[in-house]
């Protein structure tokens, strides 16, 4: 039975939050083309829209947090959250680790046949088609196997069965060929499932000895030893209490506390060393800027290419299982969504659309972790209307080399680029017509502003090594201009328009 106790001495709000379809959920997250996926089954049909792309757990416990929300969680949530990070260890160091895992060398064709199957036909059984696919696939690899990506635990539906089945095979991808031929404060914390279900994810956690773990694994034992002991009535308050950060930390988007044992590694990108979350193995940090930002946590989804033989035509495939969004229920509860998809083949993305702005334009920000040439990337992945670019606190970036003739970049938000020195890749961009920039310690030029035919509306804010601001009077389009630093003439400070905005300019001109 499920067991629900008291965290923070907050009210709870259990009032509806805004919705969106499923296959709304995915676009969002980068999944376009979806040829099937687990919303039509028993599920609710829609989920919370949480206004972003991250992880649908980041994304729970931080509604939940933050906006006073009863919060429940599954040991299915949390052992899929492990699979996902094991799956991804093993995708990076396949050969390293291939005698753990399979006996055969080079890669074998795992294929099931589905003469029934019709692209885009709703009726189409996926699910059985990868069982088919994972039971093949459980022959070789094991019990070890079964037993850490096919959980069967008491909350375990299809769609987590299927979602878990698409992490094995993603995480031994580099073994198989798959094959389809056709012709604030939470204020509550429910722990759903048993007790024993629970207490099996302790044991579950021996499954990834000599899998080069052995940093993580202390504190994903203390994670699951809590759990264990809340689900069987023995609740450490203080524990729960910085479940999403640290005691006594309240707003922002950095998250400090222990939801962070289940993530080894940030971004989608790599499991090298430096793609570890420095969190993993110490959760709780005494300040709450040293935590991680929303963004920098994996999309919550694992996929692995296959390919469809449909009569004649060979297609590019990838199964997409995992974290899918976030739902709430009748009585207010939130909780993280486990499903899956079937797309065309999906390409590593850099950069992702976390959330839109009031005139529906993408928000597109890198994904971790970044590198210096992250920004080359970006014109292969913009969409090609109007969108928003938003930087923020990454030391790598140091230039940004790589926005010359995007000319639908509309706007462009720069946090604490500490390496930033100049903005010339920003000359002439037509459509660009927001910029704002803040606590770029290195940044001494801005004449490219200048240059900005379309620019209404610029924010500079606590650039000490900027001196000269006199390519601001010459952006003769300016709407509206906010100037804050201490180093600032006072007169300069403010947000300024009209007749105010004009008069600024002017004493800029002249300085």
């Amino acid at each position: 039975m499920p067991v629900t106790f008291a965290v923070s001495p907050v009210v709870a709000d259990s009032s509806p939050l805004p919705s969106m379809a499923p296959l709304d959920a995915l676009r969002r997250r980068g999944i376009e083309g979806v040829e099937a996926c687990s919303s039509a089954e028993a599920a609710p049909s829609r989920l919370v829209d949480t206004g972003d792309g991250f992880h649908p757990l980041i994304s729970a416990v931080h509604v939940a947090f933050a906006q006073h929300r009863p919060l429940a969680l599954s040991p299915d949530h949390v052992w899929l959250c492990v699979a996902q990070a094991v799956a991804r260890h093993v995708d990076a160091r396949a050969e390293q680790l291939r005698g753990e895992l399979v006996a055969h060398q080079g890669r074998r064709t795992l294929e099931v046949r589905r003469d029934d199957f019709r692209r885009g036909d709703p009726s189409n059984d996926w699910p059985a088609a990868i069982a088919t696919l994972a039971d093949a696939l459980d022959e070789i690899l094991g019990p070890r196997g079964r037993a850490l990506f096919a959980a069967r635990l008491s909350t375990t539906d299809d769609a987590t069965a299927t979602a878990g089945a698409i992490v094995m095979m993603g995480a031994v991808q580099q073994f198989f060929d798959y094959r389809v031929s056709t012709l604030c404060g939470i204020p509550q914390v429910t722990l759903e499932g048993t007790p024993e279900d629970w207490a099996s994810l302790r044991g579950r956690v021996e499954l990834l000895e000599g899998l080069g773990l052995a940093w993580w694994l202390p504190s994903l034992r203390a994670f699951l030893q809590q759990c264990a002991r809340a689900a069987a009535g023995d609740v450490e308050e203080a524990f729960w209490r910085q479940l999403y950060k640290a005691e006594d930390a309240s707003g922002g988007l950095h998250v400090s506390g222990w939801i962070n044992a289940l993530f080894p590694y940030l971004g989608d990108l790599g499991a090298d060393e430096g793609d570890r979350n420095s969190l993993a193995t110490a959760p709780i940090v005494e300040h709450e800027l040293e935590g991680c930002l929303l963004g920098q946590y994996p999309s919550g989804l694992t996929q692995a290419p296959f390919t469809w033989q449909h009569f004649r035509e060979a297609l590019d495939m990838s199964l997409v299982g995992g974290f899918v969004g976030v739902e709430q229920d009748a009585r207010g509860v939130v909780r993280p969504r486990i499903g899956w998809a079937v797309t065309p083949r999906l390409r590593r993305q850099r950069f992702r659309a976390s959330d839109r702005t009031a005139d529906g334009h993408p928000v597109l920000r890198p994904r971790a972790p970044v590198g210096p040439d992250v920004l080359r990337h970006l014109a292969a992945e913009a969409p090609n209307a109007p969108f928003v670019l938003s930087l923020g606190w990454q030391d790598a970036i140091t230039s940004l080399t790589g926005l010359e003739g995007l000319t639908q970049l509309a706007a462009l938000d720069v946090f604490a680029l500490t390496g930033l020195r100049d903005l010339e890749p920003l000359r002439g961009l037509p459509g660009l017509r927001r910029v704002l920039i803040q606590q770029c310690g290195a940044l001494v030029d801005i004449g490219a502003l200048a240059s900005l035919p379309s620019l209404t509306s610029l924010q500079l804010a606590h650039l000490p090594a900027l001196v000269d601001l006199r390519p601001i009077a010459a952006c003769r389009g300016l709407e509206r201009l906010a100037l804050f630093g201490r180093d600032l003439p006072p007169s300069w400070v403010g947000v300024h328009e009209g007749e105010t905005l004009r008069e600024v300019l002017r004493r800029i001109a002249s300085a």
